[in-house]
């Protein structure tokens, strides 16, 4: 009888070890992703983020815990933007999108954001959003845009053209 305990509590320790190694392992992933992540509240509110977060950023994990992360807002996304983000994240499902943010200097950067609802048990408790930094390729994009200025189906200028034409009749 005292070996069946005995043999009980060792199982049930080497399951929470278990279950501890990989909490450890997971916290380490996230820490250490080369994407920027960030953990929000139900309000939205951060309450984690990476270090990936503050080199994308220029915030630190510090300066923005409590914060909700509209201070990344670039205003180029609009309301209903935000509302399809939420009544997605409320559904419980997960959302993406690209997005065009502001970092601490006031430069825009393109992202290719996931966010996930991150449940525990059945209840949805917080939300996980990871960000690829995407502006390169965007940039890119934008110059071979540039390069071929007229679209070969409508004989039009492309948009990167016409933004270039019409910011240069604004200056």
């Amino acid at each position: 009888l005292r070996i069946d305990w005995l043999a009980a509590e060792l199982a049930g320790f080497l399951v929470t070890e278990a279950r501890l190694r990989m909490q450890t392992l997971l916290a380490a992933a996230v820490t250490q992703a080369g994407n920027s992540c960030f953990i929000t509240d139900l309000e939205g509110r951060i309450c984690w983020s990476n270090a990936a977060f503050t080199r994308l950023t220029g915030y630190t994990a510090i300066e923005v815990l409590g914060h909700n992360p509209r201070f990344l807002a670039s205003g180029r996304q609009g309301l209903r933007y935000y509302q399809n983000l939420w009544n997605t994240l409320r559904a419980g499902q997960v959302w993406n999108s690209e997005t065009i943010d502001r970092d601490r200097l006031g430069n825009h950067y393109t992202i290719r954001q996931t966010i996930s609802p991150i449940r525990v048990g059945e209840q949805i408790s917080h939300y996980l959003s990871v960000h690829e930094d995407i502006s390169q390729q965007r940039e890119v994009q934008r110059l071979m845009d540039l390069e071929t200025r007229i679209d070969p189906q409508s004989g039009l200028l492309n948009a990167a053209s016409f933004e270039q034409s019409l910011q240069a009749a604004c200056d």
